[in-house]
């Protein structure tokens, strides 16, 4: 168990890489010949004597002029959100940039950081990760302070008021605010979270279990319609392509016997099991985010358990240690088939998936009795 789980996650990590570059978070490129840190220091400072004084002009002044050259940083953005809720102006494309550009996270981490005792030696060396503003500054506490009173006085939409507890200061009150906001369908904080969770799903690795029926399709009926579970470690979704490491066992159950040579004799056996261990391909034709369809093809080993097995080394009285030679009917197991799934709570999915399956089980040649080649199947599967 421990070397399929091994196995496993080594499976998720080379072919995540494969199939998907890593994301990351590209910041508009800085002018080269612009000195940043000191238009950036300067606008720092203008911007907190604007809000002291409530002139917010000189507020969205100083942002303008340091972004023409530098770019929008997180403490500018900050700066224009709180401007905008002061002026009672609309601030929804701006909260919605704040989210998709992923600046909540530079200013969890600002905040965050700037109460370590060694905050300056973290600054150090990512300062355009910070904007060129150095933990600490005083603007932070001004905004902070403006935050806090906007919050006592003002009566604020449900995404203002957000942005203002995070811009407070209190990161874990933000923190517990904002899962909440998945109840709330009319903010857009919640619409951006259940996003984001999905889009982890989506460019994660995931495991998939499966029941569902195995049907071999053929006048011969040597063995019958079995019921199949199967347990699959499977490559992201947000490709066009992904690769599964799966395992299904069918239980025998409704079967006739068939005879097999082995161990110098013919033998009458009525197989309990069969196992398919493989990798199946997904290809995406279909993808609106909350209902995707694949073709599936896979290929596989496919193995039926006879039964029989012959003692080849004695374990010294300990019938534990016993090496046995296991005879079972052993073919290549080839599959297509088509999948439907949809996106449940928490970025889980469901789906069904019917399938076609060849088996050439007479490249066994100590196989006596013919058996059907071609199989039905048809499952309901859960990812997660």
């Amino acid at each position: 168990m421990k070397r399929l789980l091994t196995l496993s996650i080594s499976f998720c990590v080379i072919v995540n890489g494969a199939l998907g570059q890593a994301a990351g978070v590209f910041e508009k490129p800085y002018d080269a010949g612009a000195d940043c840190q000191t238009l950036s220091l300067n606008a720092a400072a203008v911007i907190a004597d604007g809000f002291l004084k409530y002139n917010m002009d000189e507020v969205d002044k100083a942002v303008a002029t340091v972004a023409a050259s530098c770019g929008i940083s997180e403490v500018t953005m900050r700066a224009k959100i709180l401007s905008k809720i002061v002026r009672r102006k609309s601030v929804n494309d701006e909260i919605r940039m704040f989210y998709t550009e992923e600046y909540y996270r530079k200013t969890e981490s600002r905040i965050t950081t700037s109460k370590s005792a060694d905050y300056g030696y973290h600054y150090t060396g990512r300062e355009s990760y910070y904007g060129f503003v150095p933990l600490g500054h005083r603007v932070d506490s001004i905004m902070g302070n403006v935050a806090i009173e906007l919050m006592a006085v003002r009566s604020l939409t449900d995404d203002e008021r957000l942005m203002c507890i995070l811009f407070s200061g209190d990161v874990e009150k933000f923190e517990k605010e904002w899962k909440k906001s998945l109840k709330h369908p009319d903010m857009y904080a919640g619409t951006y979270r259940k996003e984001m969770i999905r889009s982890h799903d989506r460019t994660s690795c995931a495991m998939v279990l499966s029941s569902g029926f195995y049907s071999p399709v053929g006048s011969r009926k040597v063995i019958g319609t079995n019921p199949s579970f199967g347990i699959s470690f499977s490559s992201p979704i947000e490709y066009k392509l992904s690769l599964d490491l799966a395992m299904k066992v069918r239980i025998h159950n409704n079967d006739q016997g068939f005879d097999y040579y082995a161990m110098g004799q013919t033998n009458n056996v009525n197989s309990s099991s069969a196992l398919f261990l493989g990798l199946v391909t997904g290809v995406k034709h279909y993808d609106t985010r909350k209902f995707m369809v694949q073709s599936r093809y896979g290929l596989g080993l496919e193995v039926i358990n006879t039964g029989l097995k012959e003692k080849v080394r004695s374990g010294g009285g300990s019938t534990s240690n016993d090496d046995y030679d296991y005879h079972d009917l052993e073919t290549l197991h080839t599959s297509v088939g088509l999948a439907a799934f949809r996106s449940i709570n928490n970025g889980r999915h469901i789906g069904v998936e019917v399938g076609l399956h060849f088996c050439p089980y007479q490249l066994d040649r100590n196989l006596q009795t013919p058996l059907d080649n071609i199989a039905a199947s048809g499952e309901l599967f859960f990812r997660f």
